[in-house]
């Protein structure tokens, strides 16, 4: 195979490598060729080495930087998707719906649940979980207590533009779920908390403001089927 060279200057560059890619329906292969007499010569599939390699050559001989600190509550960080645990909280509450007597309790401090929230792309899904230490992988999902939450734990965000699923942007996804207003219950979502999703944050709001509980009731959860571990699994 024979390569001819176009460069914008004559002798500033010649082509000593090639990256070959090969794909079918379902998978993607990558090799690497040395390039002699500008011609392509056999290669080898690339590996993470030899990516590194490329990657320092392309930053001008610059050293990639191959470690970064994680915060403690990532559980999981892949190219696309991040699973973090969110603690137990106080923060405001927003609420704009058709009952005003819900719309009332907008604006309150209140104590949230601890929330495990798996982001994917410019997707979030969350459940909450029992207790305020960083959960086990075995750890129980909870539905979510929430409007804008369905039962599989998709989160109805805001419109905008989403931050990258990236360890340092967790506190910006973050923002998105606490700082937005709760709305709507998720279409086909019978219940969302025990004794109705209204009449609990009406109580529970008013109990924040009298007093603030060291913890949520974690008893009006309803449960999910999944753990930790299999959410992280199956997406």
């Amino acid at each position: 195979m024979r390569v001819n060279i176009v460069t914008p200057e004559a002798g500033s560059y010649r082509l000593n490598r090639a990256i070959l890619l090969y794909g079918n329906y379902n998978d993607t292969l990558a090799t690497v060729h040395e390039v002699k007499d500008k011609a392509i010569q056999p290669g080898t599939p690339i590996n993470q080495e030899i990516l590194q390699d490329v990657l320092n050559d392309l930053g001008g001989k610059k050293k990639i930087k191959q470690l970064q600190a994680l915060p403690e509550n990532l559980i999981a960080i892949g190219d696309k998707a991040m699973v973090w645990f969110s603690p137990s909280r106080i923060a405001e509450i927003y609420f704009k719906t058709s009952d005003k007597k819900l719309d009332n309790v907008s604006g309150s401090l209140v104590r949230y649940p601890g929330i495990v929230f798996y982001v994917k792309e410019n997707r979030m899904t969350a459940y909450a979980v029992y207790g305020n230490a960083r959960p086990s992988l075995s750890a129980k999902l909870f539905q979510m207590p929430f409007y804008n939450c369905d039962d599989d734990g998709w989160v109805c965000l805001p419109g905008g533009r989403r931050p990258k699923p990236e360890a340092v942007k967790i506190p910006k996804w973050e923002n998105l779920f606490y700082e937005s207003n709760f709305s709507h219950a998720a279409a086909g979502i019978a219940a969302i908390v025990k004794g109705g999703h209204n009449k609990f944050w009406i109580r529970y709001g008013k109990q924040c403001r009298y007093k603030m509980p060291k913890r949520f009731p974690c008893e009006r959860l309803l449960a999910t089927s999944k753990t930790i571990e299999e959410l992280i699994d199956n997406e």
